[in-house]
């Protein structure tokens, strides 16, 4: 007497990885790049060259489970992307005027502006240990 398993095999690793893909349609912009996740991403072959597809080519954009993006163009084409990294306008080792950007401060108004002058009453009384406290503004 022969007794069948009643668990299927467990799926290959490029299947689960396919199974669990998540895609996305996109449209190649006019530097021949997809924009995806907030970063750009050119298209890759496998022999690692670059190609180039019209400006509004419709493209869908495949995340794979285990992180990997690929692209396919024409529902048969598909390719690697690999993500251009950010640049600055100016670099710091040919320009003279190159000064680093720096974080702007935010700005708290004094106490005595008119905007707090008003709230300052109001928080006073609030506190517990004020409550007897005459205070004016």
């Amino acid at each position: 007497m022969f007794f069948h398993t009643v668990f299927e095999e467990q799926p290959s690793a490029e299947k689960i990885n396919l199974t669990l893909a998540v895609l996305s349609n996109r449209t190649v912009d006019a530097g021949h790049c997809i924009k995806y996740l907030n970063k750009f991403y050119k298209t890759i072959t496998s022999e690692g060259t670059q190609i180039h597809f019209h400006q509004g080519t419709k493209v869908i954009v495949v995340k794979a489970f285990d992180g990997n993006i690929y692209c396919c163009v024409n529902d048969s084409d598909v390719y690697a992307l690999e993500e251009i990294p950010e640049h600055e306008a100016k670099s710091k080792n040919f320009d003279e005027d190159y000064n680093p950007s720096v974080p702007k401060k935010r700005y708290i108004p004094p106490m005595s502006h008119p905007w707090r002058s008003k709230a300052i009453p109001s928080f006073v009384k609030q506190q517990e240990h004020h409550w007897n406290d005459n205070y004016s503004a």
